[in-house]
């Protein structure tokens, strides 16, 4: 109520820990994470962005803390679980399909159907895809076979 009087509420809020702070289970809790103040700053085109990034996409990518996130809750709830990775929070502001696509750049191969729910470790799937000879589509490798 203080801050409603103060008029700081708003997109650009305090990033001192309040009482929306959250703990983040990955990574043994050393990471706190607030729901809006440290997304809020992050928004929108730095020094160096083209503006085409954020033509239709809510976000242009994922920094080094979100991957590491998303790797850590690959690893717990599986590929494809897309679902319960947003609804933990830790990946404020990222859509599913961002959540995909990222995924399959981490494992270094297009199609995720082979791992759907499976709880696997993305470094050496990364490592196996990348000694294996095939059709590669953007640095990915695809299925090419007959269908």
């Amino acid at each position: 109520r203080a801050q409603q009087a103060a008029g700081t509420r708003g997109p650009f809020r305090s990033v001192l820990p309040t009482r929306g702070t959250l703990l983040n289970p990955f990574c043994c809790g050393t990471h706190r994470l607030t729901r809006h103040a440290r997304t809020m700053s992050k928004r929108g085109p730095k020094i160096g962005d083209a503006i085409s990034l954020w033509n239709f996409a809510p976000s242009p990518g994922f920094t080094k803390e979100e991957v590491c996130i998303l790797k850590l809750a690959l690893q717990y709830f599986g590929v494809g679980r897309w679902v319960q990775i947003l609804d933990t929070g830790l990946l404020p502001g990222k859509l599913i399909q961002q959540l995909n696509g990222q995924t399959q750049r981490l494992l270094g191969q297009q199609s995720l159907a082979a791992y759907t729910g499976l709880r696997v470790d993305i470094d050496r799937i990364r490592a196996d895809n990348a000694e294996k000879e095939g059709e590669r589509k953007g640095g990915l490798l695809i299925n090419s076979g007959p269908n």
